[in-house]
């Protein structure tokens, strides 16, 4: 699978526990799979592991001067504690805005930047800076996608 297929989950995850206001990200390395380094405006720093691998649970440890936590990711909730927050605006229940538009678009943006850095021997790539021609082949994940599900 594309690094960009379940990898974005755990993009949206990251920024979910550390806001949208992502500054930029730099590809610190590889084994198996990526690590890559992500810079919040506030000072905040996240490392994530992402790439192709056989299906893992999604899990967030967060370290502060204070304290460690760990959190397990319940992935059958996922999707319908988020059609539940967006929907009902989606549907013109209400009018308010469930998210910023900014947090909805931001785990691709920072995926396309970190595809960016990797491609570029780790170079520290600026939200603000994407290149335009970077991109994921949604063709690609689509057959990927087919024959790992389908056979």
């Amino acid at each position: 699978m594309d690094d960009f297929n379940y990898g974005v989950h755990g993009y949206a995850t990251l920024i979910a526990a550390m806001g949208p206001e992502v500054l930029s990200v730099k590809y610190i390395g590889s084994s198996n799979q990526k690590q890559i380094m992500i810079k919040f405006t506030n000072g905040r720093v996240g490392i994530l592991t992402v790439g192709k691998s056989r299906w893992l649970p999604f899990n967030l440890t967060a370290t502060t001067e204070c304290k460690v936590r760990q959190v397990a990711v319940d992935n059958t909730k996922l999707y319908r504690a988020m059609l539940e927050k967006v929907m009902p605006y989606f549907s013109g229940k209400t009018d308010e805005v469930p998210l910023e538009a900014v947090s909805l678009v931001m785990p691709e943006l920072t995926a396309l930047a970190a595809k960016q850095s990797w491609l570029n021997n780790g170079a520290e790539v600026f939200i603000t800076d994407i290149d335009k021609n970077i991109s994921y082949d949604g063709t690609l994940f689509a057959a990927e996608y087919r024959r790992a599900r389908m056979g």
